[in-house]
């Protein structure tokens, strides 16, 4: 006769962020998360130059992509008339309807 199959517990990862969605959650449940994510992590093992090279040039990239991105964004809003603000106006309001209708 095989062995009986262990009781499913809810893992342990998923218990400590659980309690981080609660409302009122503290910033302590939050850092014990993120510890407990990083815990198996062997820092002495990871090659910290390369590492902080490749923080920097992805950094300099996303620094270089929002900029541009927010500037394209500002030329599109300079330029919207009030027709158009109030069609933005309508559609969030709708977003919102929705949204409300389907809780």
């Amino acid at each position: 006769m095989p062995p009986l199959p262990l009781p499913r517990r809810p893992y342990k990862s998923r218990a400590i962020w659980d309690e981080t969605r609660k409302p009122g959650a503290s910033k302590m449940s939050y850092v014990r998360a993120v510890l407990y994510e990083l815990q198996p992590t062997r820092f002495s093992d990871i090659d910290i130059p390369a590492t902080m090279l490749s923080i920097r040039q992805n950094a300099s990239i996303l620094y270089n992509t929002v900029s541009e991105v927010t500037q394209i964004v500002y030329e599109f809003v300079k330029h919207l008339d009030r027709r158009e603000w109030t069609m933005i106006g309508a559609f969030g309001i709708w977003l919102y309807v929705v949204r409300f209708a389907h809780r």
